[in-house]
């Protein structure tokens, strides 16, 4: 049983977060551990397992990536794990993203050096202009993410659920996978940059 079938949820590319939510809830409710406490240990043990799996299983189906990879296995297509090369339409946010984190680690490096107060104030100026630079940045991969979000709900409507996709649709999917997989590896790396760079701050 994968997350959809947990959740009795329909095998699509997209589903609204808040319905997700909403049948986590509805489906989980009767398993929820407060319901079983005065209940024999086994018990307990058994609702406890199946309220488990059905958080995973919202967790899962409400990130993109984990669900295209999921969608995609269930129909047997290729294993889609996060490829090591970015897809060739996302090179030159991998170029720029690779030049920004480096400038970030030298800045780091040099802050970690600075002794005189002065090297310390130009420094710390460097650092409210790279967190600008940052923030610049992941708005525009949140922007590319959007778009992508936009393609996978106009593949939804026509996107079989009784039948087997085509391998042009399964295509599709793959390459949207890639590109959402990538794009969101790199938010959430420059949310932790982000968060490195706060606490370098007055």
């Amino acid at each position: 049983m994968d997350a959809f079938e947990r959740l009795e949820l329909p095998h699509l590319p997209w589903l609204d977060p808040t319905a997700i939510k909403e049948q986590f809830k509805k489906l989980s409710a009767s398993h929820h551990p407060d319901r079983f406490h005065a209940a024999p240990e086994e018990d307990q043990r058994r609702e406890q397992s199946i309220y488990m799996a059905m958080n995973e299983a919202a967790r899962q189906l409400s990130d993109p990536s984990t669900r295209l990879r999921l969608l995609l296995e269930h129909h047997g297509h290729q294993k889609t794990g996060v490829v090591e090369q970015a897809p060739g339409h996302l090179m030159d946010w991998f170029m720029e993203f690779g030049q920004l984190a480096r400038k970030i680690r030298q800045h780091q490096g040099e802050q970690e050096k600075a002794a005189s107060p002065i090297l310390k104030a130009q420094l710390m100026a460097a650092t409210l202009e790279l967190t600008e630079e940052l923030n610049q940045f992941r708005g525009r991969l949140q922007e590319q993410l959007d778009q992508v979000f936009a393609r996978l709900r106009e593949l939804t409507p026509d996107w079989p659920v009784d039948s087997a996709p085509t391998p042009t649709q399964l295509d599709q999917l793959s390459d949207i996978h890639r590109t959402v997989a990538h794009l969101d590896r790199w938010h959430n790396q420059v949310k932790e940059l982000l968060v490195n760079l706060s606490f370098q701050t007055p």
